[in-house]
């Protein structure tokens, strides 16, 4: 390594290239803010300009997104320790973790809820909040680098206002990655000054990002674990200073772990993850990285790519390119400036192959390796980093450009305005909607405390999820995210035929309070089938309130039982002769009955057996369960001779409820358990019908007994 002298001592030329040795003045950082605040109004339009009437709730990820944010905020000031405890998907633990938890927008939603009641405001403001944020942080990691305001300015436009951000309007968990650059900013300045004030500072702005969203908390760790791999090993950290990094990597796991922790046991116990092969619909492709949704290159990049490899919008734009492979030329021609281009062609190439997922051999094997992996879907979303990295070069590339030359507003001002000539796609397109909601919920508010069920279900629940503030988040069987645990997708089956037996019989089980009718989401012929099954369960159903296009219905307990039969812990296996897996290798026997398709089976029991009831298994996937059974059995009770055969299984048992039951109990590994009558016998012959008609699918049968 070639020395220099200073001062007359002998030192190596620094790996890492000297940083400004002060942030921006407070006049340079009013001007930055200004700058991004008129940026966030002008190319947003027309969002900024009717925040409480127009925006993209009309998608349902958006209404997902909007209902987290307003149980976040309600939960933390009812019952923090209780967060992943949300009322959607009743009665099922942590609901909160099947989708994004959105922790850090729900703490800035409660003071603008306190002070608009209004959710649709909050949910815009929060969206505009993001686009300001993620500019001015960008505008402090790219000072910090480069030392030019004006190149600081144009890096955190870059990094905001480009095509990324607005192809992914509806998504608010992908709109705040404004701590991203402000982590990468303090590690920076540790890695130059080892002053232990600037570690604080990375490690907050880290847990921030995190607390914002998975899959931000996951890019912000892939670049975190690249800059640390990059940066540290030139900085001449002493031991100290290297345990204090430790300690701030500690610190920070410390307070993220309780956030982790419900997400995994929903991969443990409810088998939350997706399968491998599926990604590739989500995954960018490299013909996304050359298609735009902007005016300008749209009609172009069509012509150049194929629908099928336009997974995604990803073209940057031709300034970020040129100026950013500038800045990269710079930074390896600058003294110590080769390492940061490192770390940030690291990231570039790290976000690229991640987007690309299963495309390449790298998220396979972190699919296989790390567990969070296996809950990321969107992968496409990693093209964040590139464009972080693009931003941080194109710093370098104007900090280059506007050196020692004149009029450099004028530069500034014309890169900016071909910036964004060519990347808008102005106006966004928006849709009216307003937090008015239905006078049913503000009703429910007020009403009987018990769990409720909206209907029609598993259709519109997000708009369900939407309104579920103003009845104070009642538990609801309802609920949508990415995941629909198994029991719930049953639950479709069974209330798509309510009020059959079946259905009220689960609604019971589950205690469910109130079933709400909304009358104009159901098809003319369903409505009136549904509204003629009514008026036969009065005994079940008690019309309470009727708002015209809403109606509220009571579900009335049973009189005759609390709970669907003997519940499972109560019976006991006994052993069968033989594998009891071998009677279902696809035999199935003649039609029992003219158009039904039955399994019939015998199972030999060891010995002489007191039989209380059954449990029929079908594994962590339920295809075709029993929805109903002829049992027969050797009669012990015959007085001589052979003994007799004689029938059993009730003919109003509820088999998808039961099902349910099962499913929310052992939910990777669904089954029916039905109590029976006592009887003494070692062998049984069971005739099996599947639901519509259809052979059952098992994968074993228990036979209990007391």
């Amino acid at each position: 390594m070639p020395l220099k002298s200073r001062k007359g001592v002998i030192e190596p030329e620094p790996r890492l290239a000297p940083l400004a040795d002060s942030g921006p003045t407070g006049r340079e950082v009013a001007w930055a803010a200004l700058v991004f605040a008129v940026a966030t109004v002008l190319l947003s339009y027309p969002l900024a300009f009717h925040p409480a009437t127009f925006s993209r709730l009309d998608n349902g990820d958006a209404r997902l997104n909007a209902w987290a944010i307003s149980w976040v905020a309600h939960q933390l000031l009812e019952d923090p320790l209780a967060l992943f405890e949300a009322n959607t998907f009743y009665p099922l633990p942590h609901t909160l973790a099947y989708s994004e938890h959105l922790t850090l927008q729900g703490i800035l939603a409660i003071p603008l809820l306190a002070l608009t009641d209004d959710l649709v405001l909050t949910n815009n403001f929060i969206l505009l909040f993001s686009m300001f944020a993620s500019g001015l942080g960008m505008y402090f990691l790219a000072y910090a680098l480069t030392r030019d305001h004006l190149a600081a300015i144009l890096a955190g436009i870059f990094f905001s206002f480009a095509p990324f951000r607005f192809n992914r309007l509806p998504h608010l968990q992908m709109q705040l990655y404004a701590f991203i650059p402000l982590f990468l900013a303090g590690l920076h300045r540790y890695a130059e000054t080892h002053r232990p004030r600037w570690l604080v500072l990375a490690a907050a702005a880290f847990v921030l990002q995190a607390l914002s969203g998975t899959y931000l908390g996951a890019i912000a760790a892939v670049a975190l674990g690249v800059a640390l791999i990059t940066l540290f090993p030139y900085a001449g950290l002493s031991r100290r200073e290297w345990g204090y990094l430790l300690a701030a990597l500690i610190a920070m796991a410390a307070v993220l772990v309780p956030f982790a922790l419900p997400y995994l046991w929903v991969n443990r116990e409810l088998g939350v993850e997706w399968d491998l092969s599926g990604l590739g619909s989500l995954s960018a492709t490299p013909q996304a990285y050359l298609a735009s949704s902007s005016h300008l290159y749209r009609s172009i990049t069509e012509a150049l790519t194929s629908p099928e490899g336009r997974t995604d919008f990803l073209f940057p734009g031709f300034t970020l390119i040129t100026l950013g492979g500038t800045g990269l030329a710079t930074l390896v021609k600058k003294n110590g400036g080769r390492t940061i281009g490192v770390c940030y062609a690291a990231i570039f190439l790290t976000g690229i192959i991640l987007s690309l997922g299963p495309a390449t051999p790298i998220h396979p094997f972190l699919y296989e390796h790390v567990v969070f992996f296996r809950g990321l879907r969107a992968l496409t979303r990693f093209s964040l980093l590139p464009l972080l990295s693009l931003s941080v070069f194109s710093a370098y590339g104007l900090a280059w450009l506007l050196e020692g030359v004149g009029r450099r507003k004028t530069i500034f001002g014309a890169i900016l305005v071909f910036f964004v000539v060519e990347s808008t796609a102005l106006p966004y397109r928006l849709e009216p909607h307003r937090d008015a909601p239905p006078e049913v919920y503000r009703w429910l508010r007020d009403a009987e405390p018990g769990p409720i069920v909206e209907l029609p279900f598993k259709v519109v629940d997000t708009r369900y999820m939407f309104w579920a503030r103003h009845h104070n988040f009642r538990p609801m069987l309802n609920g949508d995210s990415g995941f629909i645990p198994m029991s719930h997708q049953w639950l479709k089956v069974a209330l798509g035929r309510f009020p059959s037996p079946d259905a009220i019989a689960v609604l019971r089980h589950l205690e469910v309070r109130y079933v709400v009718l909304h009358l104009g989401a159901f098809r003319k012929p369903a409505l009136l089938r549904l509204l003629s099954g009514i008026e036969t369960q009065r005994e079940a159903l008690l019309p309470v309130r009727d708002f015209g296009t809403d109606i509220v219905f009571e579900v009335l307990p049973d009189p005759t039982r609390s709970k669907l039969g003997a519940k499972a812990p109560a019976l006991e296996s006994v052993p069968v002769s033989g594998s009891i897996e071998a009677l279902f290798d696809g035999v199935t026997a003649e039609p029992f009955e003219a158009k039904e398709t039955v399994l019939e089976l015998e199972v030999e029991l060891e010995e002489l057996t007191e039989v209380a009831g059954l449990r029929f298994h079908y594994g962590p996937v339920p295809r075709t369960p029993v929805v109903a059974f002829e049992l027969f059995f050797d009669d012990a009770s015959a007085a001589s001779g052979r003994p007799g055969t004689r029938g059993a299984g009730p003919p109003d048992w509820p088999a998808v409820a039961a099902l349910i039951e099962g499913l929310i109990e052992t939910p990777l590994n669904g089954t029916q358990t039905i109590s029976l009558a006592p009887f003494e016998t070692a062998r049984l012959r069971l005739k099996l019908r599947g639901i519509d008609g259809r052979p059952p699918a098992l994968s074993e049968i228990e036979v209990l007994t007391r």
